[in-house]
């Protein structure tokens, strides 16, 4: 027999052997059996909860915004109570829109005072220069000046009526 051929095929085998064995080594080498509990089934009711983090959304949502500016004098509306749409929810202090209202009367009035006081001078320097008694400067300044004070009335009816309507509505 050739030696040379045993050598390579000898050694191969051998390593083989050896592996298998080292194998079977590791194998017995293991963590033990974990012990595990046993409960014996039977049947009955069974109550189940479950519990998962969320926000809650409402369908309808609204923004309430002022019209106006002021203190809150009290809620009209309970919390949580159904309203409609125009329904007054809360009552403002009117103290400042009342003011605000009485200091444009009064405005309404100086400007019907100084209308009138210059209607008169106007009718006044009229009747002069009819008869050549003032000049015709001094006429026609009495005469702007009556003008004046019309677009001032008008301005303040005006803001008179707007005030009137805010001050109604609060």
């Amino acid at each position: 027999m050739n030696t040379s051929s045993l050598f390579p095929s000898s050694t191969v085998i051998s390593v083989l052997i050896s592996s298998c064995s080292v194998n079977k080594a590791a194998e017995q080498k293991g963590p033990p059996p974990i012990q595990v509990s046993t409960v014996e089934v039977r049947n009955g009711n069974a109550v189940y909860y479950d519990e998962y983090p969320a926000t809650v959304v409402a369908l309808n949502q609204v923004d309430l915004r002022p019209e106006v500016s002021g203190y809150i004098n009290r809620n009209i509306v309970q919390d949580g109570q159904h309203v409609a749409k125009g329904m007054r929810l809360y009552a403002i202090d009117q103290q400042q829109y009342q003011a605000a209202y009485d200091q444009v009367r009064a405005n309404l009035n100086v400007a019907k005072a100084n209308l009138a006081k210059s209607q008169q001078d106007a009718d006044r320097y009229s009747d002069l220069a009819k008869n050549d008694a003032v000049a015709r400067q001094t006429l026609e300044h009495a005469m702007d000046d009556s003008n004046h004070p019309k677009c001032r009335l008008l301005l303040q009816k005006h803001r008179s009526i707007v005030r009137k309507q805010i001050c109604c509505t609060l």
